[in-house]
């Protein structure tokens, strides 16, 4: 007994800040706290360094597009956890609230408590109301990003084949000049006027025919008649 006399229970006075602050905290409930601007600045940072890696950018003006996809991801993301925890709060403070009609059996007052968790699940306050609609403008504004950063990269194609096509046909001029003078000569080659008479084939036994351009020698045998 004298050993627990000579430790005395610490003073009231030390536990009444945390006494307080979690009375504090039992009738306000902790709301959501908004990311600090360093962040959602670090998380924008690594969403840019994914989207490179997948879309690979190419040039400031595509990495600016891909990183304004970036920003507006962070914030459809933030917008969706900032609905979601709004409506787990609205549904936890319905149930709270909620006090069930007398005289009414077990399945009709569970029943009336699904539908006041229904109603609590969708804001449609003037709050509620704006916050969808800048959800519904950064989605848009995220798939807006997306396709110019596509026509951009398209452009980008197109342009590199022109110039390689047209430095691919400089690079092979040269060949293209001698293929052009072949063709010539072989135009000159089979032009009537100067074409070289060809022998008709003949078959074993027999005499070839002279070709000449006026007239054929043709051989006959001279004999008695049979």
């Amino acid at each position: 007994m004298t050993a627990l006399a000579a430790h005395p229970a610490p003073p009231k006075a030390t536990e009444s800040p945390k006494s307080f602050h979690h009375q504090e905290n039992s009738r306000n409930p902790v709301k959501p706290v908004s990311p600090t601007p360093l962040n959602e600045a670090a998380e924008t940072e690594e969403r840019f360094l994914g989207f490179c890696a997948d879309l690979r950018p190419t040039g400031a003006l595509e990495e600016t597009l891909v990183r304004r996809a970036a920003v507006l991801a962070v914030r459809l993301e933030r917008s969706v956890a900032h609905e979601q925890a709004g409506t787990a709060q609205r549904i936890r403070q319905a149930e709270t609230d909620f006090v069930g009609p007398e005289g009414l059996d077990a399945a009709s007052i569970d029943r009336l408590k699904a539908e006041a968790r229904a109603l609590a699940g969708f804001d449609a306050s003037r709050e509620g109301t704006l916050a969808r609609r800048h959800e519904a403008a950064t989605e848009r504004g995220f798939y807006k990003a997306l396709k110019e950063l596509r026509l951009v990269q398209k452009q980008a194609r197109t342009q590199e084949g022109v110039e390689s096509n047209e430095s691919f046909e400089q690079e092979l001029g040269s060949f293209f000049q001698r293929n052009r003078e072949g063709d010539e000569r072989e135009a000159r080659y089979l032009d009537p006027h100067e074409r070289t008479p060809v022998q008709a084939p003949h078959s074993p036994g027999q005499s070839p025919i002279a070709a000449s351009s006026d007239h054929f020698d043709l051989p006959i045998t001279i004999g008695r008649r049979c």
